[in-house]
């Protein structure tokens, strides 16, 4: 029986899961069932939960008190004392003296990459971030990414050969589908009322929300009387930013912070835009706007990095511009029904492209 090891670290308590936290989840679903000659034992720490429960599955609680000992020293212990045969991690602080076949999954180089962040904490975030990735891919037997962009920077950054890389895209939850009922409820509970355009992702530098707002500022008056403007997203110090030019540029009746979203609410959320906009300037996949082509909500997004791997021809994608292209674009949307249509047609077919069991059969592949 092959053993492999995963750091289930992500699998927080409550109610917010990462989009790795959901990739591994998905995964481990598949996986527990369709490969039942498989043992897959999950080291946690104390704040991890994992609900999922099956027969071939093992979870093993190590106390986490310092970061760098759990990761370096206690993990590799438990490692060798589980004979597990492959570890697969989604951080790139993977254990530097692995005892096992070592798999590695990193999603983008985003702190190294992105021109967003300049300060001096960013500076040392990609040192710290460059040199400990560095030591992971040397390090891995096989490195797992999600896009080919992400492949593509692996191998440019690292020197790392192209054979040693897997590329295995993301795929929708199923609970992100066309839902007809129960949407009023869900709103009401986010205090939104009418139609509206929908973002939700995090508030940081290179998702550049601030490029919407500004862009929704520049939308007809009528179109903003009919329409208002949903940012999804826990706060935090860039959201309290947002919120700020929100007021400064006039918009905050019109637009509506909604702190953060259960998961089981989103894709009601979804449903309910008219339209999604998603105005990032780096992405190591783009599962957002995947959600909601899945729910059936036209998509507008910036033609950078991986999100022309993901949206295709399904939405539209613009080179980076500024808000008054942005916010042409979003108003041709909303006043144009044969094109929200064609739209939505094809954001729903091009999010059957990206199945769980796809996704899942290829990882075990990466893994054998």
């Amino acid at each position: 029986m092959l053993k492999i090891g995963l750091d289930a670290r992500e699998f927080q308590q409550g109610d917010i899961i990462t989009g790795i936290g959901r990739y591994l989840l998905n995964f481990l679903e598949f996986a527990t069932v369709n490969k039942p000659d498989y043992e897959f034992v999950l080291f946690c720490n104390q704040n991890t939960k994992v609900d999922l429960v099956s027969p071939n599955l093992k979870k093993i609680i190590i106390p986490e008190f310092l970061t760098f000992w759990w990761d370096q020293v206690q993990l590799p212990s438990y490692l060798r004392r589980e004979k597990i045969d492959i570890f697969l991690t989604p951080y790139f602080k993977a254990p530097l003296f692995s005892p096992c076949k070592l798999v590695v999954i990193i999603n983008d180089l985003i702190p190294l990459l992105s021109g967003a962040y300049r300060n001096p904490r960013s500076i040392l975030i990609k040192i710290y971030f460059k040199y400990l990735a560095g030591m992971a891919v040397r390090n891995a037997d096989r490195i797992i990414t999600i896009s080919q962009h992400s492949k593509k920077d692996i191998m440019k950054v690292f020197g790392v050969p192209e054979e040693k890389i897997a590329v295995i895209t993301l795929a929708a939850d199923r609970a992100f589908r066309q839902i007809d009922c129960g949407l009023s409820d869900v709103l009401s509970k986010y205090q939104i009322d009418g139609k509206f355009i929908f973002y939700f992702g995090n508030f940081k530098p290179h998702k550049n929300v601030r490029a919407l707002i500004e862009a929704y500022h520049k939308l007809p008056d009528n179109i903003k009387e009919e329409y208002r403007l949903v940012i999804g997203g826990k706060k935090d110090r860039y959201g309290q930013a947002l919120f700020k030019l929100s007021k400064n540029l006039g918009l905050q009746e019109r637009t509506i912070f909604t702190d953060f979203v259960y998961k089981e609410d989103l894709p009601y959320l979804y449903n309910a835009a008219e339209v999604f906009v998603f105005p990032s300037l780096y992405e190591g996949f783009g599962l957002p706007p995947l959600e909601a082509m899945a729910c059936g909500t036209p998509v507008i997004a910036f033609k950078v990095t991986s999100l022309p791997e993901v949206i295709g021809d399904a939405g539209i994608l613009l080179n980076p511009c500024g808000p008054d292209e942005l916010a042409k674009t979003i108003a041709g949307v909303l006043t144009d029904n044969v094109l929200k249509r064609s739209l939505m047609e094809k954001g729903l077919f091009r999010a059957k492209q990206f199945s769980i069991e796809k996704m899942s059969r290829e990882l075990l592949a990466g893994l054998r």
